[in-house]
């Protein structure tokens, strides 16, 4: 049985009817969500999995470090297979890093335990000539801060966590440091996995960033 139009829509242009709202369902809609369930039993994680695969500096930080760089509190990392370490004592890192940042030079996360910084470097710097006062942390475990520890409430903070660039140049980073230390190593130091012996004796008195056997 055919319905009689309104009143209204015979009074109105067709052009100034009410428009119906949007059908809930309809292929398009159907096709997203099952794309999102999809993606939710594919990974567990679907933010990061998302950070993981873009592109650009400012994603630097969460494709080398995963969750470690989310994480709200202190995570392990492996250190040699993406970042390295260079810790050094802040009376010798706080004036080298305020002078970079003076330079213009890129500045990358700084993280400080105790009275010790630690510069994340790219891996394979071993050799560059370090002052005797710093440590080369490569192929073992070290924690780094969570990502709201901003100050030495904590027992690891971030000096310096950027949004983009996660690496400081190494090469102006080790000429900093060796100016404001005053006694350059003849030989870089290079720390390696401990061994079982050693790591027993020395875990419970370095400061952090501490290696661990375990991630």
């Amino acid at each position: 049985m055919p319905v009689p139009s309104s009143s209204l829509s015979q009074e109105l242009p067709a052009g100034l009817l009410p428009a119906l709202p949007p059908a809930p369902g309809g292929p398009a809609a159907w096709v997203r969500r099952r794309v999102r369930v999809l993606r939710r039993s594919t990974y567990s994680d679907t933010w990061l999995q998302d950070l993981l695969s873009r592109e650009g500096p400012e994603f630097e930080a969460v494709r080398l470090l995963g969750g470690a760089w989310r994480s709200p509190v202190a995570t392990a990392v492996r250190l040699g297979q993406h970042v390295d370490l260079v810790e050094v004592p802040e009376a010798v890192a706080s004036p080298a890093w305020h002078h970079l940042r003076r330079g213009d030079v890129p500045c990358g996360a700084v993280f400080a335990a105790g009275d010790r910084w630690s510069f994340v470097v790219q891996t394979r710097l071993g050799r560059l000539t370090w002052p005797a006062e710093a440590r080369y942390l490569t192929n073992c475990c070290a924690s780094i801060p969570a990502r709201g520890a901003r100050d030495e409430t904590h027992a690891l903070w971030w000096i310096s966590r950027p949004v983009s660039g996660l690496f400081t140049h190494p090469y102006a980073l080790a000429a900093a440091l060796t100016t404001f230390a005053g006694s350059p190593s003849s030989s870089p130091p290079h720390v390696t996995e401990p061994t079982e012996q050693a790591r027993s004796r020395t875990a419970s008195l370095l400061p952090a960033p501490l290696c661990s056997p375990s991630v």
